[in-house]
């Protein structure tokens, strides 16, 4: 029932009538994260997590039952330009944004350039590092260059269009490690995507320069990991380009999420504004399968969403949460004016705090209360009658909500850029109803330092010309026939493993710490050709080169 609902509503609600006449028609590419517990599907038209009928945000992924804990999300923009007017961008299920850059002096598109670009582009640490690896210690790429590298959409590479089939425009995109710093990416000589995660999606998607005149590109990653919280959890990047000609101010940028965890006609939802956190949880204690849709039956879950950059300039200004506003589905909203929005000023009103006839949100009960003062956050946990206000203490009946997370006021000027990252976390077994969500506070701080550190990472590569196995590893002999000795210049209880790969990025053997720092690596059975070794150290850095066997 809620699919056919939702088809209804794309038909004649949901879209903003401006995005129904952008230039471009919407995007059509789909494609998964799916390199740890979850599989989260991406889209390129603007929303994210479902597949255009059914929420695809499935985990565990490997579990038969295939049970996915959000429907859909997007982000939304809006604000006044010097004509008192609103420009509004905001993506629900699937209704207007096109793929594809915008043209830097123009801010407009074509449809041939949004079909162009109506794709993703994928990379993985693996075939990075197999690169890195190529081009040290030597300085020369000696093998066939991974094609999700060759294919990068970075400024200035020269063998994109032999991939992709349509030329690379001469602007700022995708994000590369510019060894010789000349601004071009350059793979041939040596030069890589400069990107997070053992999986990491880049796509770009714009509003046709129809309304407002935004590009964003969008970043999805995800990391393998020993810890349940990391293997349990997927990041998202999104740098807003405006390309519009006029000042906006008054302008919000909100995360809008369908958050249907399992069965969405029993969820609540909730925040911490001060850790920057968002909360689902399902209102009862059975999650029970509901029109085809898996639930999570007695075993339930929670999931949560941290914001790690809220609406930033690279420079780094943050701003606070402004806003944690909620709607129902609108066919089981308790009023009119609390149900799903359907022109632009519905939109704008819920990133600023308001319902949709005007009123502002309220602190207790369900948040709707007119003639009372505003509140800016549902369900935080605030003191209400001595109780912390939550659905559970309110009383609420569980359903189907949608969340909207939002950041501002702040004046766009042409040409600014802006930049969002956030986080969905996911805890299993827990205890209902009315679970202790402070488990999720705790992995949203522990995921915003992982991002953090895995940014100074990116960074050090930035900062370094030079390899830095160059000054730590020697190998010798090299080429060798029978064995050869790896050493490492560092104290033995640093290193975690040496890690032995063939050509093809293949596992041949691991080499475990030991109390010496000299590691013998014997030939046995393996034949003649190029091999790679890895040192892995213990706060994670990874030292490399090649080895020849003849």
């Amino acid at each position: 029932m809620k699919r056919l609902l939702l088809l209804l509503f794309v038909l004649f609600l949901a879209a903003p009538p401006t995005l129904l006449f952008a230039q471009c028609p919407a995007g059509t590419a789909q494609t998964d994260l799916s390199v740890n517990n979850v599989l989260a599907r991406l889209k390129n038209s603007g929303d994210i997590w479902w597949d255009g009928n059914t929420g695809t945000y499935i985990i565990p992924k490997e579990e038969p039952d295939q049970t996915s804990a959000l429907f859909a999300g997007a982000v939304w923009l809006g604000g006044i330009d010097g004509g008192g007017t609103l420009r509004m961008l905001s993506q629900t299920y699937g209704t207007g944004f096109g793929s594809g850059p915008l043209n830097p002096i123009t801010g407009t598109t074509n449809p041939t350039d949004c079909n162009n670009w109506d794709k993703f582009f994928q990379t993985t640490s693996g075939s990075i590092q197999l690169h890195r690896d190529d081009y040290s210690p030597d300085g020369v790429i000696d093998g066939p260059i991974p094609t999700s590298i060759r294919g990068w959409p970075a400024r200035g590479n020269q063998f994109f269009a032999d991939i992709h089939g349509f030329e690379l425009p001469d602007q700022d995109l995708a994000p590369f490690f510019d060894r010789n710093e000349n601004g071009l990416y350059e793979p041939d000589l040596g030069d890589f995507p400069l990107v997070k995660g053992d999986q990491s999606i880049w796509w770009v998607y714009n509003d046709g320069g129809n309304d407002v005149g935004l590009e964003i590109q969008a970043n999805a990653f995800a990391y393998t990991s020993d810890d349940a919280y990391i293997d349990n959890t997927t990041f998202y990047e999104y740098k807003f380009i405006y390309r519009g000609d006029t000042p906006l101010t008054d302008t919000y940028m909100a995360l809008w999420v369908d958050p249907d965890l399992g069965c969405y006609l029993d969820d609540f939802i909730g925040c911490d504004p001060e850790n920057l956190m968002a909360f689902v949880y399902n209102g009862d204690d059975f999650d029970e399968d509901c029109v085809g849709i898996n639930g999570y039956e007695s075993d339930i879950p929670m999931l949560g969403i941290k914001v790690i950059k809220p609406f930033m300039t690279p420079a780094g200004d943050s701003t606070d949460l402004a806003y944690f506003t909620y709607y129902f589905n609108g066919f089981d909203a308790p009023f009119p004016a609390t149900a799903d929005p359907a022109v632009d000023l519905d939109y704008y009103n819920y990133m600023t705090g308001r319902w949709l006839d005007g009123t502002p949100f309220s602190q207790g009960g369900i948040g709707y209360e007119p003639g009372q003062p505003g509140y800016p956050y549902a369900f935080d946990g605030s003191d209400v009658d001595g109780e912390p206000w939550t659905e559970c203490t309110a009383g609420a009946v569980p359903g189907d909500r949608r969340l909207i997370m939002s950041f501002g006021p702040v004046t766009l000027n042409p040409g600014d850029v802006r930049e969002f990252a956030f986080a969905v976390l996911w805890q299993p077994h827990q205890t209902y109803p009315c679970p202790d969500l402070s488990p999720l506070t705790t992995d949203g701080a522990l995921a915003a330092q992982f991002f953090e550190d895995k940014c100074i990472e990116i960074n050090t590569v930035v900062g370094t010309n030079e390899p830095i196995s160059h000054k730590l590893v020697r190998l010798f002999p090299n080429p060798m026939r029978d064995e050869a000795t790896l050493r490492i210049d560092l104290p033995p209880d640093e290193v975690q493993q040496v890690v032995l790969r063939a050509f093809n990025g293949q596992v041949l053997r691991i080499l475990p710490g030991q109390s010496s720092n000299e590691y013998r690596i014997a030939r046995e059975d393996l034949p003649d050709g190029m091999y790679f070794y890895e040192v892995r150290l213990k706060t994670g850095q990874r030292l490399s080169g090649k080895l020849v066997m003849q």
